[in-house]
C-alpha cells in the first residue's frame, strides 16, 4: 500500500510530532509499504529554517526506507500567536497545492494534529483525490487554546468547531490517544464506528 503521511512537524526538528511519525513511517517502511512524508520545511523549535534548506519551495529528499516531499511555509523567531498562525495557514495551502501537482500517486492519507489546521489539509487532499483519510487526533482543538486562554475569540473558536466537524464527517476513522479524548469526540458527535484508541507509547 501507498502511504502518504501528513505533517508540520517532521525530522530532523524536535518534539513530539516529528519522533511520534517518524516512528509511524519506520512502522509502516518495515511492513512493506510504500511511504511518503508531505511536510514543511524543518524550523522547530528556533522558528528558524534549518542550515542546509534555506531559500527552497519545494524538496524532495530520500530517508531510510521512505521518502520526504518538503514545501514551503511561513516562520519566524520567537512567533506570535499571529505569526504561528500564519505559518499554519501557509503551510495548509502549501501542501494543497504540493499534492494536487507534485506528489507520486497514494492510496491513503494519515494526517496527525495538531496543529488543528492540518484538517483542512487532510481533507481538501483526500476528498479532491478521493482517497481514504485517518485523522490522528493528539490534542483537542478548540479546547485546548480556550482552556490555556490563548483563544477568547467567540469567531475563531466557532471557525475552528465547524472545520474540525468537517474534518470528522471527511475521515474514514479517527484515532486518539485516550479513551477520555474518545468520549469527548463522541460528545461531538463523531461515529463510534470511526473512533480508534492508540495509546501514545
Amino acid at each position: 500500500m501507498r502511504v502518504l503521511i501528513l505533517t508540520q512537524f517532521f525530522y530532523p526538528e524536535m518534539g513530539a510530532p516529528a519522533a511520534r511519525f517518524l516512528d509511524f513511517a519506520r512502522h509502516f517502511s518495515e511492513r512493506g509499504h510504500h511511504v511518503m512524508v508531505l511536510t514543511g520545511f524543518p524550523n522547530f523549535p528556533s522558528g528558524k529554517i534549518h542550515q542546509g534548506y534555506e531559500n527552497e519551495t519545494f524538496r524532495e529528499e530520500r530517508f531510510e526506507n521512505f521518502t520526504i516531499y518538503r514545501t514551503w511555509l511561513f516562520t519566524r523567531p520567537k512567533p506570535s500567536f499571529a505569526i504561528k498562525s500564519l505559518g499554519y495557514a501557509s503551510f495548509t495551502a502549501s501542501v494543497i497545492l504540493r499534492a494536487a501537482t507534485k506528489l507520486p500517486e497514494f492510496d491513503v492519507v494519515i494526517a496527525t494534529a495538531p496543529p488543528p489546521s492540518i484538517g483542512i489539509a487532510a481533507t481538501a487532499i483526500a476528498k479532491g483525490l478521493q482517497k481514504p483519510l485517518i485523522y490522528d487526533l493528539r490534542d483537542l482543538w478548540p479546547e485546548a487554546l480556550v482552556n490555556s486562554g490563548r483563544l477568547t475569540n467567540p469567531f475563531l473558536i466557532r471557525l475552528f468547531e465547524e472545520t474540525n466537524a468537517l474534518t470528522y464527517r471527511a475521515a474514514n476513522a479517527v484515532t486518539t490517544v485516550s479513551e477520555g479524548k474518545k468520549d469527548a469526540l463522541a460528545r461531538e458527535g463523531v461515529p463510534a464506528k470511526k473512533l480508534h484508541v492508540i495509546p501514545n507509547g
